[in-house]
């Protein structure tokens, strides 16, 4: 089964999800922990990213620097990300569908 996003969608995260930073140079990964709820908060990219922000929850990230790389957690109210892991997207500016068995929907 799969969720098709629109904007202001609300999910929950069921296990933990890889996810990437806004970076678009260098973009970093990390991840968000079961039980991490999140929202869309605007159109896809280019790229078919989409970006949402984290409502309440916990992960953690990886900013890629010129010289040095740093890991940050993810707290409630952080917001740049985009999904990477169980996101399917087929052209630019494409909304895609997340894989259920990683999200639910909760309003």
């Amino acid at each position: 089964m799969t969720i098709k996003l629109k904007m202001g969608l609300k999910l929950k995260v069921l296990q933990k999800v890889r996810i990437k930073d806004n970076d678009y140079n260098r973009p970093g990964l990390g991840y968000l922990d079961p039980g991490t709820t999140l929202e869309i908060i605007s159109s896809p990219t280019r790229l078919a990213d989409v970006p949402f922000k984290i409502i309440q929850g916990s992960g953690k990230y990886t900013s890629r620097g010129l010289c040095q790389d740093r890991e940050y957690n993810i707290k409630d109210a952080s917001g740049g990300f985009f999904f990477s892991q169980g996101h399917t997207t087929k052209a630019p500016y494409d909304w895609g569908t997340l894989d259920a068995q990683y999200y639910e929907i909760i309003g």
